[in-house]
């Protein structure tokens, strides 16, 4: 198993036990602080950024996580995420409006390698439900999502 793979076995297993613990839902701080692995913190979020990918997993890898963010009184979401349907899966919007930006092709880099996301949903300030594992299964950089 490559180093991609642990880190995110890894990371799965570090919101398992913070999910036991919080009955579901994991707060920001958490998420930034993030876990060891081999000797390295290791993020799951970047508060600045909707996808993250952490250093470890090299220039060219996939993305770690994305995030839509907690909806806020009186503000319209920056991103038309479709998120809660019926189905088993979501509409993720790129990240700005460029869908070459290195943070976009890291999502895209998932889908081609198929590795598990964690996906996190803010449901409120601070706080955010993590679905794991999220699979990548299609790509439109037209309608950028």
């Amino acid at each position: 198993m490559d180093a991609d793979w642990q880190l995110r076995l890894a990371a799965f297993d570090y919101l398992t036990r913070l999910r036991n613990v919080s009955g579901g839902v994991v707060q920001i701080a958490d998420l930034e602080s993030g876990f060891d692995f081999h000797g390295e913190r290791i993020p799951l979020i970047n508060r600045q950024r909707g996808i993250w990918r952490p250093r470890q997993l090299g220039a060219d890898g996939p993305a770690l996580s994305i995030t839509t963010a907690p909806p806020r009184p009186g503000k319209t979401p920056p991103y038309d995420d479709q998120v809660g349907s019926e189905e088993r899966w979501f509409a993720y919007r790129y990240e700005k409006d460029d869908p070459d930006t290195w943070t976009n092709r890291a999502v895209r880099r998932a889908m081609e390698l198929q590795r598990p996301l964690i996906y996190f949903h803010g449901v409120e300030p601070g706080l955010y439900e993590p679905i794991y594992p999220a699979y990548i299964v299609a790509d439109d950089p037209a309608t950028l999502t």
